[in-house]
């Protein structure tokens, strides 16, 4: 486990290492607008199905919005859907979607 000292010393190393400084704007960036609004950790487990998920009108696959639990878009049709069903197939990607932020 890193010290308050150790820490202060890594940061004095920026200052030196532009490549690492890069590297620490490049994820501050990344987690901002996870710090800025906490995403929504999925009460339920996931649930694939042949319908949760995709399009009931054209079967196509619905985005992925981490902050949208319930309202799930059409990409094709731009229509809004909801659902148990669609909301269980959102866990699956929230779950990976918040493991790749850990």
């Amino acid at each position: 486990m890193l010290s308050t000292a150790d820490l202060e010393a890594r940061k004095a190393e920026l200052e030196d290492a532009p490549d690492l400084k890069d590297l620490l704007d490049r994820l501050a960036l990344r987690a901002a607008p996870v710090l800025a609004s906490m995403p929504e950790i999925p009460a339920h487990k996931a649930l694939l199905s042949s319908d949760g998920g995709f399009c009931p009108a054209d079967g196509t696959g619905l985005e992925f919005n981490p902050w949208s639990p319930h309202q799930h878009r059409c990409p094709r049709c731009r229509r809004m859907f909801t659902g148990d069903r669609h909301d269980r197939a959102w866990a699956r990607f929230q779950h990976l979607w918040l493991a790749e932020r850990a």
